[in-house]
C-alpha cells in the first residue's frame, strides 16, 4: 500500500509526494499521462517533497513529448482542459511500444 489504506484515491502521492501523474512523467509514459490528467486535470500543477511538477520530472528525464502534453493541454489559468477534442487527438496519436 503506498497510501498507507486499503483503498487509495488514484492521485494520492506516495511517501516522496509523487503523484501517479508525477511517475508517469518521469518514465515518459505518455497513455498514462493523458488518462491520468483526464481522471483528474489538476493534479498537472502539484508539487512533491522537492517542489517539483510532473512536468518538471519529465523534462528531467529528456521527455520533451511528456512535458509537451503537459503543458500543451493543461490550461494552468483556469485549470481546465483548452480543448477536449486536442485531448482525443493526442490520445489517437500515441503508440504503445
Amino acid at each position: 500500500m503506498l497510501c498507507g489504506r486499503a483503498v487509495c484515491p488514484i492521485h494520492s502521492p506516495d511517501i516522496e509526494g509523487n503523484t501517479p501523474l508525477h511517475v508517469a512523467a518521469a518514465r515518459g509514459f505518455l497513455a498514462a499521462i493523458v488518462a491520468l490528467l483526464r481522471y483528474n486535470s489538476e493534479s498537472a500543477g502539484e508539487v512533491n517533497n522537492e517542489g517539483k511538477t510532473a512536468a518538471d520530472l519529465a523534462a528531467e528525464g529528456g521527455f520533451t513529448a511528456a512535458v509537451g502534453v503537459i503543458h500543451g493541454l493543461y490550461n494552468r489559468r483556469n485549470d481546465r482542459w483548452k480543448n477536449y477534442d486536442e485531448l482525443s487527438n493526442v490520445q489517437e496519436n500515441i503508440r504503445v511500444f
